[in-house]
């Protein structure tokens, strides 16, 4: 996931300061090759405790669809489509950031004893 949302933040980047239509093509491609379907409901399935928990998290990533493009809007409108690219670029990083120190590695196996992992 991390890969995947560095390649989308560093197209947004170059998005942000592409002038003409080859740079802005190429954050394009950047973008494009960054993005990575599923990545958040697999990372839900990988943490979800028993209950209503794919719920909630279904219902926190609704929110980031509506609060995304408001953002784009307002910061478009207040200081140019640029700096909406640069902000979106932004979130993602920070994404990253938070996805490495608060959630880390969830591929590794919790709760079992090494005795039933070495059989």
């Amino acid at each position: 996931m991390m890969p995947a949302f560095a390649l989308s933040s560093f197209g947004l980047i170059i998005l942000g300061v592409a002038n003409t239509t080859s740079p802005a093509v190429a954050a394009g491609a950047i973008i494009g090759i960054g993005l990575s379907a599923g990545t958040m409901l697999t990372l839900g399935s990988d943490l979800a405790p028993p209950g209503q928990f794919l719920a909630g998290m279904a219902s926190i990533q609704d929110s980031g669809r509506v609060a995304g493009p408001l953002l784009v809007g307002a910061v478009g409108a207040a200081l140019g489509l640029g700096a909406a690219a640069f902000a979106l670029a932004a979130v993602l990083l920070v994404g990253i950031a938070w996805l490495t120190l608060v959630i880390g590695e969830t591929g590794q196996t919790y709760g079992r004893s090494d005795s039933a992992t070495s059989s």
